[in-house]
């Protein structure tokens, strides 16, 4: 008698419940009921439902058992009718003939287990309740992720059990709990085995097809990025649309090979004014007809965070909500704690990579950059935090404004992983953004090279960057924080002596030492009163290097 029965007394009170226990038990067992299923008033988690729709699917449709072979075995069924059956498919598909309902019901009369699971007329049942075999792959994630609930309490309760009746000295148990809970994982981290296996595991993955070109393929993690003002967000519902609609872009020059698919578009940026600005016509009120596979979401102005992780976390409620196959976030920033902050971007595309594998997804990722000098090319660096970002992301591609005709905006392929890079420098799309029946898009102009849209290096290439970074020192931002937000390629001290440098040579201001900021040249130079040179001395001492 172990040392828990002796403790356990048999009269009075509880002499009374051990009584109804059993006659409990011996009710439970004639209707075929064992009260080992229940565990604190609660039957073991179980998806009975779900396991026959996914049982269902498959005798349906010959190409749904190997995405729920991915995740499922036999044994993660709850239902012993459920685990035949599958067990049976799983025997048809490594002698690769084909799984459907004569097949697998022939395979059962073989094996004599026909019977057992209750016949054919069983088979037939668990098809009619099939509506679509779209959601397999999360239908079997829930009867893995029950199954593995079982597995926790079985383990759980025989080391509790051992713990009680001393049945295993305690050092053995001690070991065997660290390695059931540390070395045995329930849900591995890696999956796979020789390289023969893992290429017969790989044969059950979809092939990988173009959606934007070379740009954005199937089961890729992508980033856009463009400077402000760039039209991002236009190419980016153009590129979203094209998808879920399975069309090319630019006289299919961008080809789409992988067909129609289902789009969800978090967009962090865009309200409902613009959208309705961009895609109706002012005059007739007539809206653009987006296709039903593209789902668009905003913010709700009335609720809403950029609390550090709260947008992701809202994000994967939407894909779980509409279960799309591809992903398009913008943008970037909207996932950081700030938009210099590389450490919580490279948390976001890690959390995004992890979510890409979890639901199947194809995800591109929007995101802003700085200014760049008139004379520098694009380039995937360009990007916060780009050596880390790049080696988690498949592709990276961006568009930026000509510095020699400001109509024509350029879209370029920057890098890539095994792919080719088609649209590099030397050939780079050319785009002007117009509005045709009631849609705002990028219209192709043909190809081209990068460099004939840069301009040589020197003050004028650099311009922009100087007169932008001179209007901000005056309304009182440092230097530093200046460098930062334009992504000026030196320090801080080089671009305020680059900014004064600029001011000298092309007469455009006066940089006065004393006050701290810049004045207009003939501001500058002459006194309301006097007319005569203010703050000269005070220039030349200043701007001489």
């Amino acid at each position: 008698m172990s040392p828990l029965k002796k403790l356990q007394p048999t009269t009075g009170r509880t002499a009374q419940l051990i009584s109804e226990n059993n006659a409990l038990r011996e009710k439970l067992a004639h209707n075929g009921i064992d009260l080992n299923d229940f565990v604190f008033g609660k039957v073991a988690p179980q998806a009975l439902e779900l396991e026959e729709i996914v049982i269902g699917a498959c005798l349906v449709d010959s190409t749904v058992f190997p995405i729920a072979a991915k995740t499922l075995k036999s044994a993660h069924f709850y239902d012993q009718r459920y685990q035949i059956i599958f067990a049976a498919m799983q025997s048809l598909s490594d002698k690769a003939q084909p799984i459907d309902l004569l097949t697998v019901r022939q395979f059962l009369v073989d094996s004599h287990e026909l019977e057992t699971i209750g016949g054919a007329y069983f088979l037939v049942e668990t098809t009619s309740r099939v509506g679509s075999a779209a959601n397999t792959e999360h239908h079997a994630r829930i009867v893995y992720q029950k199954a593995k609930s079982r597995d926790i309490i079985i383990f759980c309760t025989d080391t509790i059990r051992a713990a009680y009746d001393g049945s295993m000295d305690i050092f053995e148990l001690y070991e065997t709990l660290q390695s059931k809970l540390f070395i045995q994982s329930l849900c591995p981290v890696f999956i796979g085995g020789t390289a023969n296996e893992v290429m017969k595991l790989a044969q059950n993955v979809p092939d990988i097809n173009a959606m934007f070109g070379n740009f954005f393929k199937t089961d890729d993690l992508a980033l856009f990025f463009a400077p402000k003002k760039t039209g991002k967000t236009i190419l980016g519902y153009q590129v979203a649309e094209a998808i879920a609609k399975g069309e090319g872009l630019f006289n299919n020059l961008v080809p789409n090979e992988a067909g129609p698919k289902r789009v969800l578009y978090a967009d962090i940026e865009l309200g409902l004014s613009d959208f309705k600005e961009r895609y109706q016509n002012p005059q007739s009120k007539k809206d653009y007809v987006f296709s039903d596979n593209f789902f668009l979401k905003f913010l709700n102005p009335e609720n809403f965070s950029f609390e550090d992780g709260r947008m992701l976390n809202e994000i994967e409620k939407l894909v779980m909500e509409h279960k799309p196959e591809v992903l398009i976030i913008d943008n970037l920033t909207a996932l950081m704690k700030s938009i210099s902050d590389a450490d919580s971007a490279l948390f976001a595309i890690r959390t995004l990579l992890a979510m890409k594998y979890r639901y199947g997804l194809s995800i591109l990722v929007m995101c802003h950059t700085p200014k760049k000098l008139g004379h520098a090319p694009l380039l995937s660096d360009d990007i916060l935090g780009s050596g880390i970002l790049l080696n988690l992301c498949t592709s990276v591609f961006g568009i930026r404004r000509s510095y020699k005709d400001k109509s024509i905006i350029y879209l370029k392929h920057c890098d890539t992983r095994n792919k080719t890079l088609v649209f590099d420098e030397d050939n780079i799309i050319q785009m002007r953004i117009e509005k045709v029946d009631n849609f705002v898009g990028f219209h192709f102009e043909g190809c081209g090279r990068e460099d004939d849209h840069l301009i040589k290096k020197g003050d004028e290439a650099e311009k922009d960057i100087f007169e932008e970074a001179i209007t901000k020192y005056n309304s009182g931002t440092t230097w530093p924080k200046i460098k930062a937000e334009l992504g000026y390629a030196l320090t801080p001290q080089a671009l305020q002596k680059a900014c004064i440098r600029y001011a000298e040579k092309t007469h455009a201001y006066i940089y006065v030492a004393s006050e701290q900021k810049f004045v207009n040249w003939l501001d500058g130079l002459q006194d309301s009163e006097n007319e005569k040179p203010k703050c000269a001395n005070k220039t030349i001492e200043v701007i001489t290097f």
